[in-house]
């Protein structure tokens, strides 16, 4: 993508203004250039009427302190932005952004101390605020919106809501078509009943209808076509792989390399490159796969080398000696070194060294098997030609050029050869002997290089390759070398390589075409207008912005896993094993209205104290003990109030004897035990069993580490109706409000749970 000169210029600026501490300063005072001067004189709101205008569309009181303003250039519709920040001695914040022309809010956020308190609306009830918001604040743009819910599928994924916020997504709706580039997004805190936070993305784009629309199924037949769907091993990765046995299973990826936008007129997919993206939740596209777990050592604990292990200077050795054949390092002392037990996600013992030389430039990291000596990783960089920073950031600054610019500049003035005159036929032959002797142990079959990348004037030519297993890529394993013309040599390269793998071979692999209808039938496809660039302005004026009319496309749903196994055709994760659906929980129940804890129930779910995914609730079916247990060790794991001691006992293994590890419940009912909630003995727990109210409190208390004292008699009064040894719990039941003394052999039902905790938690939280 083309670099965006007022980008550069806006980094650049921005880093004077952080360095030198000027945010909080008059805009007046800032030290700008004169072409920056001259835009500031032509915004229309000062900063003294930007802050009036604030203070009272938003109603920030006087207590609210103003302790930074500035003005940014927002790229995305070249417009002046205001950016407010307001404190309070309380330790309150406000940050505001306004259109430094129109005074159009653009964007709110309230942060507060105490945001783990029990809520206090519905999700209906937080609808009516944010709706009543919209209407007064923003009345134009509400009426020409539709709000997207937790239904569509194109919202589900892109919710970034806190537990005692709720979000709503309302998009403009053009002629029954969602234009997802004009929305707004607005939160409700279920604690202070107000809004605390909205982001408005809107521009005038238009839409001009057409009849000839194609249809799902017609175009679902073209993204079959497009043959997106690449097969390739990813290494399967388990909570104790050992360094021994590396797993690695043949997948097929759907890749961007065919466009995931269809024109729904012309029946042409849409470039990729040719898309406006724009900023949703914090995704800058709907098609937001689940994140691939990137399983490193960064902060990894180092751990004192066994014996028998290579020693860190045996390490060095075999990092010197592979590097050898491109130059003398052996002046080169270690920078750091670390030696950890996971490189990876791998369980091994590993070497992890650092070489630094200031003088010439040089960075060289290594991952070496400290059993082996075998190298996994190696990395090595010398960009000679930019070791006078200064004299970068000054072209940059002063010149106002782009790194391209300063690759040309740089290259003339130390008369390089231009790409014309570098055979790359010849590089790629000189790499692979290279990499023989680096690594006499790969196999050139495992491997082919090719340019990846080769700068317009030659400065720098980029060679790569996957690893390459029975025909198939490895892209875990990979080899980049950049070739550098200042340097006439090797500026950087990088080896990733494991020595020992187990390759999984099915007997049968899944043809594109069968993987297609795979993907395709569980994905699906939806329609929505999308907003293109306008490329013109792209190639002559060298900015990125919306053209002004949308388009009508098709594109894929958004989903979570990651693969699709190449032998049996099953959804994987991004750790290459069985896909499990992560389900929302439930925001309403269609079972509980008109009940007495109409409010209560879907409240305590939204809390994260349920994570109840069923639409039935059933308030008044008897509760089984495994739900009990599962509610108060959530409640009280989300709790503020819990004593810290009662949280983390040590860690145990589960003795009950009809309780399975694989089980659904058995995270709770460890986590319980670990607690002091149960005993673990070596028993029934049975855990589809009917519960008493006694036993509920006995459990809560117990949990909130109250045991001792409720076992301490001697200070109670005796009960007539409750023998002695329970006389402590009834007691501090009545305390916590947690049951009634007449009916502590009651069973519970769902509801009666659901209430207790909802008023233990309410009185926790009133006592503070």
């Amino acid at each position: 993508m083309k670099a965006v000169l007022k980008k550069t210029v806006g980094v650049l600026l921005g880093i004077t203004m952080m360095t030198s501490n000027i945010m909080a300063q008059d805009y007046e005072d800032l030290k700008i250039s004169t072409k920056d001067k001259v835009e500031v004189q032509n915004i229309i709101l000062t900063k003294e009427k930007v802050e009036s205008l604030v203070r009272k569309e938003l109603n920030i009181g006087s207590n609210y302190r103003l302790d930074s303003a500035d003005v940014r250039t927002d790229d995305d519709y070249l417009k002046k932005i205001w950016k407010l920040y307001f404190n309070t001695e309380e330790g309150c914040s406000i940050s505001v952004e306004v259109d430094a022309e129109t005074g159009e809010l653009e964007r709110y956020r309230y942060w507060e101390k105490s945001e783990d308190s029990l809520i206090q609306l519905t999700e209906f009830e937080a609808l009516t605020i944010a709706v009543k918001y919209l209407e007064e604040k923003f009345p134009d743009k509400y009426k020409r919106c539709k709000r997207v819910t937790y239904d569509d599928v194109l919202y589900e994924h892109m919710s970034y809501e806190k537990r005692t916020d709720y979000s709503f997504l309302f998009v403009e709706n053009k002629s029954d078509e969602l234009l997802y580039a004009n929305s707004i997004i607005l939160s409700v805190s279920g604690i202070t009943k107000k809004v605390n936070a909205f982001d408005i993305k809107w521009n005038d784009y238009t839409y001009n209808e057409k009849p000839d629309s194609i249809s799902l199924k017609t175009a679902k037949d073209y993204f079959y076509k497009q043959n997106a769907l690449q097969l390739k091993y990813i290494r399967k990765i388990d909570e104790e792989q050992k360094e021994e046995s590396i797993q690695v299973i043949p997948v097929y990826e759907y890749t961007n390399e065919g466009s995931p936008y269809l024109n729904a007129h012309t029946k042409d997919f849409i470039d990729y490159d040719d898309i406006y993206f724009y900023e949703l939740y914090g995704s800058d596209y709907p098609m937001e796969q689940a994140c691939k777990d990137t399983c490193g050592n960064e902060g990894a604990m180092e751990i004192i080398p066994e014996k028998g292990v290579l020693s860190r200077e045996k390490a060095q050795e075999i990092v010197f000696d592979k590097l050898k054949f491109m130059t003398d390092i052996s002046e080169l002392k270690i920078d750091k070194s670390n030696y950890n037990s996971y490189y990876k996600g791998i369980e091994g013992q590993f070497w992890y060294i650092t070489f630094k030389d200031q003088e010439q430039n040089i960075f060289i990291k290594a991952t070496i098997n400290a059993k082996t000596g075998e190298v996994f990783n190696i990395s090595y960089n010398n960009k000679l030609y930019r070791s006078d920073i200064g004299k970068y950031l000054s072209l940059m600054k002063e010149d106002m050029i782009t790194e391209e610019e300063y690759d040309e500049k740089m290259s003339t003035e130390n008369n390089t050869f231009h790409s014309t005159d570098i055979n790359v036929e010849h590089l790629i032959d000189q790499t692979t002997v290279l990499i023989s002797k680096m690594y006499p142990e790969i196999k050139q079959e495992e491997y082919q290089l090719k340019v990846e990348d080769q700068n317009s004037k030659g400065v720098t030519i980029l060679l790569t390759s996957n690893r390459i297993l029975n025909g198939i890529p490895f892209e875990d394993n990979s080899i980049e070398v950049h070739y550098d013309s200042v340097l006439k040599g090797i500026s950087d390269l990088s080896i990733t390589w494991f020595h020992k793998l187990d390759i999984s071979e099915p007997s049968n692999v899944l043809t594109r075409s069968q993987v297609n209808g795979i993907f395709y039938d569980t994905v699906g496809l939806n329609k929505y207008l999308v907003v293109l660039k306008d490329k013109e302005r792209e190639e002559n004026e060298d900015l990125i912005v919306p053209k002004k009319e949308a388009v009508l496309a098709y594109t894929l749903n958004p989903y979570q896993f990651s693969y699709i196994d190449a032998g049996s055709g099953k959804l994987l994760d991004a750790s290459g094993h069985e896909y499990e659906e992560h389900k929302e929980y439930v925001r309403s129940f269609n079972d509980i209205k008109g009940h007495k804890l109409e409010r209560v129930i879907p409240i305590m779910n939204k809390m994260g104290y349920l994570e109840e995914l069923n639409n039935s609730f059933t308030p008044n079916l008897a509760i089984a003990k495994k739900d009990v247990i599962k509610w108060i060790v959530l409640s009280l794991r989300y709790s503020r109030h819990i004593p810290y001691s009662s949280k983390n006992q040590d860690v145990v293994d589960v003795k009950y004897t009809d309780v399975n590890e694989d089980g659904e419940y058995f995270k709770y009912i460890k986590e319980a035990i670990e607690m002091g909630m149960i005993e673990n003995k070596k028993t029934m727990f049975k855990p589809e069993s009917k519960v008493t109210q006694l036993e509920l409190v006995q459990w809560m208390i117990h949990a909130m580490g109250h045991k001792d004292l409720a076992q301490y008699t001697k200070i109670y009064n005796s009960i007539a109706s409750v023998d002695k040894e329970n006389i402590g719990y009834v007691a501090l039941a009545d305390y916590y409000n947690l049951g009634d003394t007449d009916k502590m052999n009651a069973t519970m039902t769902r509801g009666d749970v659901v209430n207790k905790l909802y008023e233990l938690l309410k009185t926790l939280d009133e006592s503070i």
